[in-house]
């Protein structure tokens, strides 16, 4: 003949049931977060490689622009110099032939 399970029973089965519920809880939770990591890795590393991109871009840019400078500051020395050797050439060609100036290109 079964016999009727005692009180004490009844409240050790009950928080068994509590401990197990709260266990597949928090088993659905980590597994939750667990997910979300993953999604966020994987998130963070295709932006990494698209600011990595625009970092290299930004960076050939900005070599571009100095190459550009450099030429403008070679051009600029290039056009004082050539002036320098008009001026220089129109001084002396002025003292050999009488004050005149040279004559004008055709």
């Amino acid at each position: 003949m079964p016999t009727e399970p005692t009180t004490e029973e009844i409240s050790t089965a009950a928080r068994l049931k509590a401990i197990e519920d709260a266990l597949s809880d928090g088993k659905r939770r980590m597994d939750a977060f667990e997910t979300e990591l993953k999604d966020n890795t994987t998130a963070t590393l295709a932006n990494t490689e698209l600011t990595t991109e625009i970092r290299d871009i930004l960076m050939a840019a900005k070599l571009g622009l100095k190459a550009i400078g450099a030429i403008g500051s070679i051009a600029k020395w290039l056009g004082l110099i050539a002036t320098a050797g008009v001026a220089i050439y129109t001084a002396i060609y002025a003292m050999t032939h009488g004050g005149a100036t040279p004559p004008s290109p055709p």
